[in-house]
């Protein structure tokens, strides 16, 4: 929600906001036990980085897809 908030906030200032979701990734944090190599899970934070504000502002992005709030 505090995403969706800072948004709308900062849309008029050109600022890009998104929610990047790296998924169940297999780190030290869960005992390794997660079912996605972290390096598979860091695709949707490069992804976030570097797209076009059309392709994932206003959203939660992972690798292969965009879901709009």
């Amino acid at each position: 929600m505090i995403v969706v908030h800072y948004a709308r906030l900062l849309e008029d200032q050109g600022f890009v906001v998104s929610s990047a979701d790296p998924g169940y990734c297999a780190t030290n944090l869960n005992n390794h036990q997660g079912m996605k190599d972290p390096r598979d899970g860091a695709k949707a934070l490069i992804r976030v980085c570097e797209a076009s504000k059309e392709e994932v502002h206003c959203a939660r992005v992972d690798e292969n897809e965009k879901e709009p709030w």
